[in-house]
């Protein structure tokens, strides 16, 4: 988990979900994840302009994602969740998000996903937390899972040609090494590779938060809170 003291994008996250309560919270958490949907769609889209991606719905950029594979069944299950809450209170006055409620987003969970949270819970019992804090804990690991895809998908496309000519060589070196050593082609190990080919280290998850920084400061909703808090009344 991130250091909170040196992780600015860690502390917007703690902000985001601060005081507002439990709705306030979820309608934050959802638009994060919608931007983390967004930058997936325009990163791997040969013309992200014909996608019209603005005009999506998220169910929309969901079922996309899946369809090309950039997100997985269990991740799919726990965005069609969130979405169906999201649902519920545009439809329903006065919606109030309940402890069942979050007991159904959390039965959303699934793989990867769901070994976040129960790592997030350290063997506490989710129902003897506060909504907010299920609420919290519940976003958490899925914020991170799906912005840990964006992060995944642009170290690949930035650094193709290094890495799969690292990966050829590694199969060409693992190869030789079960040939035996009487063979004229000398191995390398997996780090000497890796230095030959220039790979940086990859992202890791603890990443996801200053791209989470990066999206938040550049949506309308993050502008429109600016505004509130200096006094600016444009619309």
């Amino acid at each position: 988990m991130p250091n909170d003291e040196k992780n600015p994008g860690f502390e917007l996250f703690n902000q985001i979900l601060a005081g507002d309560g439990a709705s306030a919270s979820f309608l934050k958490c959802h638009l994060i994840l919608e931007s983390f949907l967004e930058a997936i769609l325009e990163d791997n889209a040969e013309d992200a302009s014909a996608l019209g991606i603005g005009r999506m719905s998220f169910a929309q950029k969901v079922n996309v994602c899946a369809g090309f594979g950039f997100v997985s069944h269990d991740e799919v299950a726990a965005l069609r969740a969130v979405n169906r809450v999201r649902n519920s209170m545009a439809h329903t006055l006065h919606f109030e998000i309940t402890a069942e409620t979050v007991a159904d987003l959390e039965g959303s969970l699934a793989g990867v996903v769901r070994a976040g949270h129960d790592g997030w819970l350290q063997g506490r019992s989710a129902a003897s937390l506060e909504r907010e804090e299920r609420i919290r804990g519940f976003f958490l690991p899925l914020v991170m899972v799906i912005g840990f895809n964006v992060l995944k998908r642009r170290f690949e496309k930035a650094h193709l040609v290094e890495l799969e000519s690292y990966r050829l060589a590694a199969a060409l070196s693992s190869a030789v090494a079960e040939l035996g050593s009487d063979r004229t082609i000398g191995t390398r190990t997996d780090e000497e590779l890796r230095d030959h080919f220039n790979i940086p280290d990859p992202p890791n998850p603890g990443d996801v938060f200053a791209l989470l920084l990066e999206r938040w400061q550049a949506t309308p909703v993050a502008e429109a809170n600016h505004r509130n808090e200096t006094g600016d009344s444009r619309r």
